[in-house]
């Protein structure tokens, strides 16, 4: 099985494959990120059947950046065999000042919100399972409880350091909810948050974005959700992500 970053080359085209490690060991096949901004387009020309040879049993993603110039990649990626997954879109977190975010902190006696030092011994089957509107669950060749299987390992695997850190909300002691988050230079992006059904009357969620913003050490913060989540929509609206950045068409090719 293929374990490195490749280019496809045919018809006057050149795709840059930057190969995903974890994806490739767990759908047992190579899994690739298709890099447009590192690939060359030949849009002069119609489809052909060549790309078949280079792009079959493998698992390819895509995030195509809308913009004037998206329908004609579109088309041409779809002549490749990409399938459109979702629309993704990047909302930043508006919230004006950490005080406004304080006074959102109040809560529930027996409601504690941590810093997690080290990813050990979390209920990782339940908030896998939570995470239920992901390209691969939109993926017709994965079945949910193997999507959900993948977060679940994904959590599970996370090696926290100074640019990944977990918070977590718990009640009475036990976990009611995470968020995972991804920190660069440039920005700080909540990319996995979950809160176990039976703690959601209480509030947490809204609490602990809150918490995990007044944490963080900077200025830009953002998350990524679906256009089609509708229920995860709302809530970040409703905690201050309220401005799209950035709407990303993502597409799949399994073969």
């Amino acid at each position: 099985m293929e374990c490195s970053d490749r280019i496809a080359e045919f018809d006057g085209n050149r795709l840059s494959l930057k190969f995903l490690p974890w994806d490739t060991k767990f759908f047992r096949r190579p899994s690739y990120l298709l890099d447009i901004a590192d690939s060359v387009f030949d849009f002069s020309t119609g489809s052909s059947d060549n790309w078949g040879y280079h792009l079959d049993n493998s698992f390819i993603t895509v995030k195509l950046n809308e913009d004037a110039n998206s329908k004609k990649m579109l088309d041409k990626l779809q002549s490749f065999g990409f399938r459109y997954i979702g629309t993704e879109l990047v909302l930043q977190n508006l919230w004006e000042s950490k005080a406004t975010i304080s006074e959102q902190e109040e809560t529930y006696p027996g409601v504690k919100f941590i810093e997690i030092e080290k990813n050990e011994n979390l209920p990782y089957k339940n908030l896998g399972s939570l995470f239920e509107y992901s390209r691969f669950h939109l993926e017709q060749n994965i079945h949910n409880d193997w999507a959900d299987e993948f977060w679940s390992d994904y959590l599970q695997s996370i090696q926290l350091d100074g640019n990944k850190k977990m918070f977590a909300a718990t009640y009475l002691g036990e976990i009611a909810g995470i968020i995972f988050v991804q920190q660069t230079l440039a920005k700080a992006t909540l990319f996995f948050v979950a809160i176990l059904e039976k703690y959601r009357c209480l509030n947490i969620g809204s609490k602990l974005i809150a918490y995990s913003i007044r944490m963080l050490n900077s200025e830009n913060i953002v998350t990524e959700v679906y256009a089609g989540n509708v229920r995860a929509l709302n809530f970040y609206l409703r905690n201050g992500f309220r401005k799209v950045t950035c709407s990303r068409i993502v597409l799949h090719r399994w073969s």
